[in-house]
């Protein structure tokens, strides 16, 4: 099992202190397999924050960076140390020069943008550090600089500061009196600058129709509250990390496990030494500055959830309160306040790529996120979807004919197929038998109104493989053979052939798309919606959520970063 070894823990508040404070009663936890609860000074029977183990999690780059995260403290004399013996210090010219205490209650997570970041050595590194820069628009003149530099190397391979040292995990900040000094890399004092703080969170907005969904109080809004002073000097607050590394998101520039690991080391190690460092003020570049997209929405999603699961790996308490406890509902049930979390966790980055849900499929397959969800919550996992297949089949003389295409016209999501024989009679496949494209569960089986519209439609969730979620999508049903929660094998009867919805000939209307595409409307209030020109009611209510259709004045874009073209995706996962 891995354990999330921390020692010099601040002050606990109890047990009994915290559910004073947030109103909790006591409820019975329910425990999945692959969940036991927490031990520690919690008499039999209390309601227990979970706790995992490292055996359940799926194999993958999740599983290896939470075997990896080094034990990182911070010694009386303000030094990160690893088993007792302080990890490399190389300071920069802004350190010797500006030693002024800070008191922090965020932290920042950038990028070096050094392009091999296992060539870049310790000198390098500080030169760029040391060396007078302009802003980009012309305005100012600074020196960059981080409390901590972190590198693709374990301490053990490059525990060295040395000028040709590769890097690990580096100190660039010399702390005073045993406290963190100031560090230079966010501009401050600026009134513009406070405001790009604020405004340029792209899911704030959002964020405001999500809190209902999860009751959270307005004061954790994944924003530190310290950027919302006045002309204060953000630098006073805020704990900075260096990654090496640039175009986090990208294939060729995803920090390798031993980096990732690394930062969550020195993450803990910040947080524990300063309790005002709320998870929710753990942010990445993208979230602070406009103008700055690394390292990356899906890379900082991803450190957040190893961060989450190494908690709950662990005993320390002050920990899983700081991460679990904002979700907290009325009954006080621990397991449901962590289930909320990665609820809200997953939502939160759907809103970051508001418009492009196909990133977020990304982040999920590279994750595992649905894999490790099921895993956590789940008492009884969802069937994989190994493979897919198309949902009708020819038999005899009959043959597959399309119709409208993915893209054609523009607004068009999916794919028709009729299935005729050589007379091409209007309504000759009436009544034919429509098959789940894959193993799911269904989650939503009814009418969708509107004429022309979807009619009969039936939704499918599937669960990949690799842990991204894609719904399939039947439309235009003559007769419907499942109901909501139902869960379905490949090639099982669901449906049958029709022209519901005001269709002139019948015909089955097939689309796929990720899980998020079809999140990213629900929480979007706002938007009105339409089925070819004609206006319908925006979302369908239903115990499931609401399902959307797409806008007539979609154009290809929407439609292509929405869906995937469903022929080319049963052909990649058959």
């Amino acid at each position: 099992m891995l354990e999330l070894l921390m020692d010099n823990q601040p002050e606990k508040m109890s047990r009994r202190e915290f559910l004073k404070v947030f109103s909790l009663g006591g409820a019975s936890l329910l425990i999945p397999k692959g969940i036991i609860p927490d031990e520690g000074e919690n008499p039999p029977g209390e309601n227990l924050w979970p706790r995992l183990t490292a055996e359940v999690l799926p194999a993958g780059e999740i599983r290896e960076v939470l075997s990896r995260i080094p034990n990182i403290l911070i010694n009386s004399q303000g030094y990160l140390t690893s088993n007792g013996v302080r990890a490399p210090f190389a300071e920069t010219d802004w350190s010797r020069e500006n030693r002024r205490i800070i008191n922090p209650d965020a932290l920042v997570v950038h990028w070096s943008a050094h392009p091999n970041p296992e060539e870049t050595t310790v000198s390098v590194l500080l030169y760029g550090y040391n060396e007078e820069r302009t802003s980009r628009d012309g305005s100012y003149e600074f020196i960059t600089s981080a409390h901590a530099t972190i590198g693709p190397y374990s301490l053990e391979q490059e525990a060295s500061s040395e000028p040709d040292s590769h890097i690990s995990i580096l100190q660039t900040q010399a702390p005073r009196q045993g406290a963190l000094t100031i560090s230079s890399h966010l501009r401050s004092n600026l009134a513009p600058e406070h405001e790009a703080y604020i405004n340029a969170v792209h899911p704030i907005d959002s964020m405001q129709v999500l809190f209902p969904f999860y009751g959270l109080s307005r004061t954790y809004n994944y924003l530190p509250n310290v950027l919302r002073s006045s002309r204060e000097d953000l630098n006073l607050r805020t704990v900075s990390l260096e990654l090496v590394g640039q175009n986090f998101d990208s294939q060729e520039g995803h920090p390798n496990p031993q980096l990732i690991a690394n930062t969550a080391g020195v993450i803990f190690a910040y947080m524990n030494k300063y309790p005002e460092i709320r998870f929710s003020n753990i942010n990445g570049h993208f979230e602070i500055q406009i103008d700055k997209a690394d390292p990356g929405k899906q890379f900082i999603a991803e450190l957040k959830l190893l961060l989450a699961l190494k908690v709950l790996m662990g005993e320390n308490q002050t920990l899983k309160e700081n991460f679990f406890g904002p979700f907290m509902t009325e009954s006080g049930n621990l397991k449901e306040a962590t289930k909320r979390f990665f609820d809200f966790h997953w939502d939160y980055l759907v809103s970051s790529y508001w418009g492009n849900s196909k990133k977020v499929f990304e982040w999920e397959s590279r994750t595992g996120f649905w894999n490790i969800y099921k895993t956590l919550f789940e008492e009884v996992p969802a069937q994989i979807a190994d493979y897919f297949t198309l949902p009708v089949s020819s038999q005899g003389q009959e043959e597959i004919v399309y119709g409208n295409r993915f893209t054609e016209p523009e607004a068009h999501e999916g794919i028709d197929l009729n299935l005729q024989t050589s007379r091409r009679l209007i309504d000759e496949d009436l009544g034919h038998i429509i098959a789940s494209t894959a193993n799911g569960k269904v989650i939503f089986a009814g009418e969708i109104p509107g004429r022309p519209g979807l009619g009969k439609t039936i939704v499918i969730e599937h669960i990949l493989p690799d842990g991204a979620k894609v719904l399939s999508l039947y439309a235009h049903l003559d007769q419907i053979g499942v109901s909501k929660g139902q869960v379905v094998r490949i090639n099982e009867n669901i449906a049958s052939m029709g022209n519901s919805g005001g269709q002139v000939d019948s015909h089955l209307h097939f689309a796929l798309f990720p899980a998020s595409a079809k999140r990213e409307k629900e929480l979007n209030l706002y938007l009105q919606l339409s089925y070819q020109g004609e206006s319908v009611t925006p979302y369908l209510e239903d115990e499931s959520g609401r399902i959307y259709i797409v806008p007539a004045t979609a154009g290809r874009q929407f439609v292509e970063s929405h869906y995937f073209e469903p022929l080319n995706f049963i052909s990649e996962h058959n």
